[in-house]
């Protein structure tokens, strides 16, 4: 077969590598003078005491290990997020540049993925997509390598990092699929041993999570945190948000709706084309000979996963109630296409066999090239309204939020219950939870762990005792799931203590 040129690492690439961890480094510096951003899901990761949602805890525990140097956990997600943000853009350049591409290019895909504001504002927040994104392209680059060498170690090794994926998003369980469908069609050998790898493949992703089931079982963990059965509400506007989301991974939301949606399927479609001309021409009859042959499958199985991906997220909007389908969902699509771009415009440039294989190979230049001049400028401007503003709770309204002011000069056993507690928990350290809960958001049902009756007699004995308080931050709109202050006053007759720019605070008229 005859495949593009590889390009060994070597002494200008480790150079090169150095550059993009130091411009990784100091844009992260740059865009953080009032702390790593800190939103409300960051809440879980950080380990406030009061926080229930189940969410995946690989991220916890990465923060956990940190946290065991003697660091608190803030620091210790920093550090995380600075080494997630210079691993990505490091591996994304050795991936195109082990594909055969020049220098320059391997550069610029690199400084596609840290100029994505997308991509760089999940990195300079406490978020776990930070590290899921890593993770994951681990685990594809590692099945790429098993299919170009054949050696069922890499494979192992993918199914454990794959575990790690799952345990830090649980979106990110179509990888499994990846892995088996790479075992049995692009592995070595006959049908027995492909399908023999394949099962290996599923013991050791079954192992670990068996055992993590078990333990959340016995410790009474979350565990998945989710109800399934199809209890959501899939729309129209739903749909067209998620088009929305893939498009400003590429552009600015300037353009109309079906603009948003035609590019969204166009770029469905182009990558389905692509990867089968890349499946047809260099995979499935793949000379392991070739010295990049190690990561030739990298874009078809990066692509099946892609597609995986989609249909995860549909599926859980037929699930999950209110479950936007917001831009941080797509991140990782955006690193897998700016990888496979680039891998394909090299082999359609320089292997392709008509005019219009090159030129194809050519536009894919251009286009990334449009959008590291969009991603400049939005970055640029992203950077600029979180030196001035903060990231969320990390900035000066919420720092210098009068109703925070108001709690801090309560006595120090005071207890809050708010509609806000990682405001509370962050900015004053004083004992807080939530306000009784109408539902959970995620299922549109009663709370199992906090049903709403209870918590209600619950805070209502709290704050009889004349040792707590109510804080209703009017800047928290988006917790729906909560009763509003008019619904708390009456339900619990309440007084107004101190009312702020920003919210209020009240206590029991029993006092």
């Amino acid at each position: 077969m005859n495949t593009v040129r590889s390009n060994r690492l070597a002494r200008p690439d480790v150079l090169w590598c150095g550059c993009i961890a130091a411009v990784s480094i100091l844009m992260f510096v740059a865009a953080t003078p009032w702390g790593i951003g800190i939103r409300p899901d960051s809440a879980f990761y950080l380990s406030f005491p009061y926080f229930l949602q189940g969410n995946s805890p690989g991220y916890v525990w990465a923060i956990d290990i940190v946290s065991a140097f003697g660091l608190d956990s803030i620091a210790a997600a920093t550090i995380l997020n600075v080494a997630f943000l210079i691993l990505t853009a490091l591996t994304v350049y050795g991936l195109v540049r082990g594909f055969g591409a020049t220098r320059l290019i391997a550069v610029l895909s690199a400084v596609l993925v840290l100029t994505s504001p997308l991509v760089f504002e999940l990195h300079v927040t406490v978020l776990s997509e930070a590290m899921f994104i890593f993770l994951l392209v681990a685990a594809l680059t590692l099945l790429s390598v098993y299919a170009g060498t054949g050696s069922v170690r890499f494979l192992l090794f993918a199914g454990l990092v794959s575990v790690l994926v799952f345990l830090t998003r649980f979106n990110g369980a179509p990888v499994w699929v990846v892995g088996v469908l790479t075992a049995f069609f692009l592995g070595p050998g006959n049908t027995k041993t492909r399908v023999l790898h394949a099962l290996a493949f599923v013991a050791v992703v079954a192992a670990p999570l068996l055992l993590w089931s078990v333990i959340e079982a016995r410790t009474g963990g979350t565990g998945l945190g989710r109800e399934f059965g199809f209890l959501g509400n899939a729309t129209i506007g739903i749909l067209m948000q998620g088009a929305n989301s893939i498009w400003v991974s590429f552009f600015p939301s300037v353009v109309p709706g079906f603009v948003k949606a035609a590019a969204a399927l166009a770029l469905i479609g182009l990558l389905a084309a692509v990867v089968w001309y890349g499946a047809e021409r260099h995979v499935f009859a793949m000379d392991v000979s070739q010295p990049n042959a190690r990561l030739v499958a990298f874009p078809l199985i990066s692509a099946v996963y892609i597609f995986g991906h989609f249909a995860l997220l549909l599926l859980s909007i037929l699930i999950e109630p209110n479950l936007p389908l917001k831009p941080s969902y797509f991140a990782p699509v955006y690193v897998l296409i700016v990888v496979i771009g680039a891998q394909y415009s090299v082999m359609l440039r320089e292997d392709g066999k008509t005019r219009a294989q090159a030129l194809l190979g050519t536009g894919l230049l251009v286009f990334g090239a449009l959008v590291l001049a969009s991603n400049v400028v939005r970055t640029g401007t992203l950077i600029s309204n979180f030196r001035s503003e903060g990231i969320f709770f990390s900035g000066p309204q919420w720092f210098q939020s009068p109703l925070v002011s108001e709690i801090n000069n309560l006595e120090p056993d005071v207890f809050v219950y708010t509609n806000a507690p990682d405001v509370v928990h962050l900015l004053t350290g004083k004992g807080t939870t939530w306000l009784p809960m109408k539902f959970d958001r995620r299922t549109g049902k009663e709370h199992p762990r906090r049903p709403y009756n209870k918590t209600l007699t619950e805070m209502r004995e709290g704050l009889a005792q004349g040792k707590a308080v109510v804080a209703y931050f009017d800047e928290v709109t988006w917790r729906f799931y909560l009763p509003t202050q008019q619904e708390l006053t009456e339900e619990l007759n309440l007084k107004q203590v101190v009312q702020t720019t920003d919210g209020t605070l009240l206590r029991s008229n029993m006092n």
